[in-house]
């Protein structure tokens, strides 16, 4: 089973995406803050990371730079910060891929975010077959 870390400091956007992924068929492992999640990264297998940028005690930029200093496991930003230095410090982390997430409309943001990630548990199941 494919096992997937989702950081993401708030609770309801966090347990969205983890049950979202659960019931998918993933395995999931959640952190609040950026040191939660380096500590489980360096615990456990990844095949991916869905991560937020504004997260505390160590930001996804760090947390991002650091798994991939470590590892090439693919890296999700999930943010609301859309602006293009925002976009462009994403990328600079080695991020694989960045979602914008509007505050005035959560919703549809999380559920295009949802649909972009089907697209990768597809491509994270065709690799394992």
């Amino acid at each position: 089973m494919k096992n997937i870390l989702v950081v993401e400091d708030e609770l309801e956007i966090r347990q969205l995406l983890a049950n979202y992924l659960r019931n998918e068929g993933f395995s999931v492992s959640e952190a609040e803050d950026g040191v939660a999640a380096i500590e489980l990264f360096g615990k456990e297998k990844f095949d991916l990371v869905i991560l937020d940028i504004l997260i505390p005690k160590i930001d996804g930029y760090g947390v991002c730079e650091l798994i991939k200093s470590k590892s090439d496991v693919p890296v999700i930003f999930l943010s609301a910060l859309g602006d293009e230095r925002s976009m462009i410090k994403g990328y600079d982390s080695f991020a694989d891929a960045l979602r914008i997430i509007r505050s005035s409309s959560l919703k549809s943001s999380v559920i295009f975010t949802l649909s972009s990630l089907n697209v990768y548990c597809r491509c994270l199941r065709s690799k394992i077959q």
